[in-house]
């Protein structure tokens, strides 16, 4: 009974706040942490952990191409200096390898910009999409 009134208070709370703002940090049963994302349709993605609500936010406007059980492929327009803005946008410490790539990793995930993709030349965007003992990886190519 206790738990149920306190998911009544937490939800009516919500209901309050949520006309106001475009996000709202909540606490899901599930998780110690997490964020509730509005989406441009006004549908809430909740993600646990704050690079998961980044990543998020950043596939939101991207298209899924194609998707095999080891990668989910993506499409965004922008080029490099929107897959900046996006890696940007993910929590973590900036640190770049020799050849250019740019990583950041937080809560034991890490998101990489390759400045030219191996497979299509376009910079791209890479993050782990599960974390599994088989591991998928969202790969976003980032178009002109």
């Amino acid at each position: 009974m206790k738990k149920l009134l306190s998911l009544f208070l937490v939800s009516t709370l919500l209901l309050m706040i949520l006309p106001f703002a475009d996000e709202v940090s909540a606490a899901p049963p599930t998780c110690n942490t997490g964020t509730i994302v509005i989406a441009s349709d006004d549908h809430p993605v909740i993600e646990c952990g704050a690079g998961g609500a980044a990543w998020a936010l950043i596939l939101r406007n991207a298209t899924l191409t194609n998707r095999t059980n080891k990668v989910n492929n993506y499409t965004k327009s922008g080029g490099y200096n929107q897959g900046l803005r996006d890696f940007n946008s993910m929590p973590g410490t900036t640190r770049t390898t020799d050849d250019g790539v740019k990583l950041k990793t937080y809560e034991g995930r890490t998101v990489s910009l390759y400045p030219k993709s191996t497979s299509t030349g376009y910079p791209s965007l890479q993050y782990p999409a599960s974390s599994g003992t088989t591991q998928v990886w969202d790969k976003v190519r980032l178009i002109e």
